[in-house]
């Protein structure tokens, strides 16, 4: 059996808006630096088709880590596919979409990867990183929506990735994003990452991780 321990600890944008007159795909990477393209599963499904085993998911109390980044990747990565795919975006935050609704959600990350449903915990963990990967495809919505001339050119013109949703919940997003309650969230957060004295960035590898591996590298050896 594939044995994967996971736990704790969260988190894609693709090319540039093709034109002014016509939907285009999320910009991707405001910084220029290359990344992946959004995922699609493929890597789990390969892994299950070769095993014949689901990838088994444990919660680890003490650590409160995925033991393999690796693996904590996959996770990551077909939960932002499973986001992208069918999540709605109508409701703006992870928060309010209905348990209903999450649940189908949550189900679906059970085709390549096995969870138990008795452990809270875990589950507690699989919902936050829904959570995240939400905010994330959402954050890349706005700076979608950001791009465009207006807000009346940004109705008339949906991301391809919001087409099969319908245009109702392009609509009701557009709506969140004009509005002046998130226009001054936005303004805060802008204002708070300008303070900020150092940014940490380790790639898509959290940052524990790495802090980890590189206490085993300095342990003494018997």
């Amino acid at each position: 059996m594939l044995l994967l321990i996971l736990t704790e600890n969260n988190e894609a944008l693709d090319d540039e808006i093709e034109g002014a007159g016509g939907a285009g795909h999320l910009p991707r990477n405001p910084d220029g630096v290359p990344t992946r393209g959004a995922c699609k599963q493929i890597k789990t499904s390969r892994i299950v088709r070769t095993t014949r085993e689901k990838i088994r998911v444990l919660y680890n109390s003490v650590s409160r880590r995925a033991t393999s980044s690796r693996v904590h990747s996959l996770l990551v990565h077909d939960i932002g596919a499973i986001i992208r795919s069918h999540c709605p975006m109508n409701m703006c935050y992870w928060r309010s979409i209905s348990p209903s609704e999450k649940k189908d959600l949550m189900d679906e990350i059970t085709t390549n990867f096995e969870i138990s449903s008795k452990d809270s915990r875990l589950a507690n963990y699989i919902n936050r990183l829904y959570n995240g990967r939400y905010r994330e495809f959402k954050a890349e919505l706005s700076a979608y929506y950001k791009l465009r001339k207006s807000h009346e050119d940004a109705l008339a013109n949906p991301p391809l990735e919001m087409l099969d949703r319908g245009i109702d919940q392009w609509v009701e997003l557009c709506n969140h994003f004009n509005s002046d309650k998130f226009k001054k969230a936005s303004s805060v957060n802008i204002e708070n990452r300008s303070k900020k004295k150092y940014n940490h960035r380790t790639g898509s590898r959290p940052l524990s991780y790495i802090v980890e591996e590189m206490a085993v590298d300095v342990m003494p050896t018997c």
